[in-house]
């Protein structure tokens, strides 16, 4: 089955899954002030992280319009859209309500909330393309991945968590605490929202945690995919695979550096594991 593959741009995809496969970026408006970037492949991802942190107030972003949405289904493929979790970002109901205004052309068009962010929504196309290859009806597919969907963890490491408590997608007693107590929270979703996970003193101690973390969700790794998202902490990332490759039976273990809207969140400093 031929299938174009929408992605909002906190989903960073990987060069192996653009491969073959044909594929549209719907972009968030990241925000300093009144200054606006487009979150696409133009956008220095450094460069905004650098006056993100000199910026004296919060960075915000806004999701992208249906109109946005309807541009990227264009076409005559099957179309399979992936967002950042709905409890997180209008981007969920902007792609559906594009569908809405398609017609019977919404046949071919499904949307799968992630449920996540960044490493998850990598994880989500990297099992809509397995379910293709095995070749699977799009009903099929549907069915297959909305359920894995339901059994995917996604944990993550901030050194920062002031952007995330500030646009209202953490609690701002956790993250009170956490600076007051100077730890290092690790975080994780539950129904796509933000919850705690734990903590440790310092990024290295809270990265061993977190790979210890993995087993606990997750006691069977073989045949699974570990995604790991960085915003400029190569170094923490591949100490992260390298972990994970000790302890456990990954079929595939991909590092990706995080994109504008992700690492406004994350920071630097970030990391982010879905499994």
């Amino acid at each position: 089955m031929e299938y174009k593959l929408v992605v909002n741009s906190s989903c960073e995809l990987t060069e192996e899954l653009k491969n073959g496969t044909e594929t549209a970026l719907v972009p968030f408006t990241l925000m300093l002030g009144e200054r606006c970037f487009r979150d696409d492949e133009t956008l220095d991802v450094h460069d905004f992280v650098s006056e993100m942190k000199a910026f004296p107030d919060a960075a915000r972003s806004g999701c992208p319009s249906p109109d946005d949405y309807l541009r990227a289904f264009e076409g005559e493929k099957a179309v399979f859209g992936i967002t950042i979790s709905s409890a997180l970002s209008g981007s969920y109901a902007a792609a559906t309500a594009a569908c809405s205004l398609l017609g019977k052309a919404a046949e071919r068009v499904h949307i799968f909330d992630s449920k996540s962010a960044s490493a998850g929504e990598i994880l989500v196309a990297y099992k809509i393309r397995e379910a293709v290859e095995r070749g699977l009806s799009r009903a099929q597919v549907i069915e297959t991945v909305t359920a894995y969907i339901d059994t995917m963890k996604t944990l993550f490491v901030l050194e920062d968590t002031d952007n995330l408590v500030k646009n209202g997608r953490m609690s701002r007693l956790l993250g009170k605490a956490a600076t007051a107590l100077r730890l290092c929270p690790i975080l994780g979703s539950d129904d796509g929202k933000i919850v705690s996970c734990g903590h440790a003193r310092g990024t290295a101690q809270a990265i061993s945690k977190l790979a210890s973390l993995i087993g606990t969700y997750c006691r069977d790794t073989r045949g699974r995919i570990l995604v790991i998202t960085h915003c400029e902490n190569e170094a923490a990332a591949l100490r992260l695979r390298r972990l994970a490759e000790d302890l456990y039976q990954f079929k595939q273990i991909v590092v990706q550096r995080t994109g504008g809207l992700s690492s406004l969140y994350a920071n630097r400093g970030g990391i982010i594991a879905a499994f």
